[in-house]
């Protein structure tokens, strides 16, 4: 396994999706760091046990959080991952999964890294466009090189590094890595309520984004 790259996927009761996509991940050569629990707003379904089973029946990586805002949780991934000297993290949702080359996706990042923690993004296929709630790679950023060194604040796609206060641009696309995204591999009951929790999260965050957007000239 890659000692450098890690992928990290927040989930709550999505055990089937997860499974897949860690075992996928491995066929990579990338383990899965989990992050198990509830964003704020998302409805009270009790403790997810069997994410814990699976992560240590199968030793994979996981921490457990109390309801946090999205930005809140990828701040404890930032620093989860980092405790672990890890220098990448790609961030990916359970019903997502990549396609390619980590060697040449290692080697396309090294050429446009330039030693500060950064951001950027991968080419994104959307297997179900009409979902209400599909990826928007135009602004989205998914990879995080030295996340030591970042924090989200506001919401969870306005990065920053710890040491300024403007939020960063991501540099681009890394080629190598394709993200494919996919709303059928969660289960319709965990769409449903991932549904309820965007349709009240997502207009929040897109406000706050379009304000940093207009304000720092970002895309």
């Amino acid at each position: 396994m890659r000692s450098d790259i890690i992928i990290y996927i927040p989930t709550y009761f999505d055990l089937k999706a997860v499974t897949n996509a860690v075992f996928h991940n491995r066929k990579l050569g990338l383990e899965t760091m989990l992050g198990v629990g509830r964003f704020e707003g998302f409805e009270d379904l009790g403790e997810d046990k069997t994410t814990e089973e699976f992560c240590l029946q199968n030793d994979v990586l996981y921490f457990k959080h109390e309801p946090m805002f999205e930005e809140d949780v990828l701040n404890l991934a930032f620093e989860s991952v980092s405790i672990r000297s890890y220098d990448v993290m790609i961030l990916l949702g359970s019903d997502c999964w990549l396609e390619g080359y980590v060697e040449n996706f290692s080697l396309n990042l090294k050429n446009v890294i330039e030693g500060r923690s950064d951001i950027f993004k991968l080419k994104n296929i959307e297997h179900q466009p009409d979902h209400k709630w599909q990826q928007k790679v135009d602004t989205q950023p998914v990879v995080f090189y030295k996340p030591d060194g970042l924090v989200a604040k506001n919401n969870h796609w306005c990065i920053y590094r710890k040491d300024s206060n403007y939020v960063l641009k991501p540099k681009g696309i890394i080629q190598g890595l394709v993200l494919h995204h996919d709303a059928g591999l969660r289960s319709k009951e965990r769409n449903v309520l991932m549904e309820k929790y965007q349709d009240w999260n997502v207009p929040r965050e897109a406000f706050i984004f379009q304000e940093k957007i207009k304000r720092f000239k970002l895309f």
